[in-house]
């Protein structure tokens, strides 16, 4: 085994971060530093106010309680729980369903129990719009805490390690959701080896949009619900459907120019086909209890 190089990054508060490798050199990395406290507590208001009008519409929509039914065109019994597909207007709250309007529950307790669909939507909706409040009300405490204190939220560290300068200021990109709670984010050329001066990394460099695009049938971090495959990427990629390890689908949305963290395979994944998501957002406590 060879000698690892060592290759560091002095931050301005003069903390160190440090990369250890034997095949890999680095010459520039993707820094990031606090928020300031109010910077981060607009973020986590504005995070907020979207949870809030998301939730108002479920609330909306489960109050008129519009369902619709469609065929999925499996062929099949149409008495199966899964030939149709059940959805609640003016949202994109749905469940698989039979050609008379049946469902498995899997709301908390229900334990999939058979039941009508257009109360289950109903319930699912405001279940979402719960969720939604209580992610909104944390956002709101967690806001009036930071203010409070005052002080910068986060610490100086390197999120990436690159081999180019073009490299690194392209992967700022992907790190723009930390660049929203108001934190730098820069790419910067590494420490210089003892008599060594480092490379200038250039003003600019063009970015990839699509570089962290997600794939189908690949697996990502989700947060709130742990390693999911993804079923369906909408747009250019801020948008996916997901299936978690227990089949559910669920929506899930990342901060604008944010990045997916692709993950292994769960041990127990299992995939449903893919849907139309929920109208969502990454830092949001969504969609509970389908």
């Amino acid at each position: 085994m060879g000698k690892k190089r060592t290759t560091t990054v002095t931050h301005p508060d003069g903390t160190v971060s440090t990369r250890k490798s034997e095949t890999r050199t680095y010459t520039h990395a993707v820094e990031v530093g606090p928020a300031p406290a109010e910077a981060m507590a607009a973020y986590l208001d504005r995070q907020a106010a979207k949870l809030d009008a998301a939730a108002t519409a479920l609330r909306e929509a489960a109050e008129a309680a519009r369902v619709t039914i469609q065929d999925r065109r499996l062929g099949g019994n149409a008495r199966d729980l899964i030939t149709h597909v059940a959805k609640l207007a003016g949202t994109d709250v749905y469940t698989w369903c039979s050609a008379d309007g049946r469902t498995n529950s899997y709301r908390e307790g229900a334990d999939g129990a058979v039941v009508d669909v257009a109360p289950y939507l109903r319930d699912c909706a405001r279940d979402n719009a719960a969720a939604r409040e209580d992610g909104a009300a944390k956002n709101r405490s967690e806001a009036a805490a930071i203010r409070a204190a005052g002080v910068p939220v986060g610490s100086w560290d390197v999120v990436r390690w690159s081999s180019r300068a073009d490299l690194a200021h392209a992967a700022t990109k992907e790190f723009d959701h930390l660049a929203a709670q108001g934190r730098p984010v820069r790419a910067v050329a590494v420490d210089a080896p003892q008599g060594e001066t480092p490379t200038a990394a250039p003003s600019e460099a063009p970015a990839d949009p699509y570089a962290k695009r997600p794939r189908v049938g690949e697996h990502i971090d989700t947060g709130r619900y742990g390693v999911c495959r993804v079923l369906k990427v909408h747009g250019n990629g801020e948008r996916l459907t997901v299936a978690d390890r227990l089949g559910r689908e669920w929506p899930v949305e990342r901060e604008s120019a944010g990045y997916w963290l692709r993950a292994d395979a769960p041990a127990a994944a299992e995939t449903t086909p893919a849907a139309e998501p929920f109208v969502s957002g990454w830092s949001a406590l969504v969609e509970d209890g389908k």
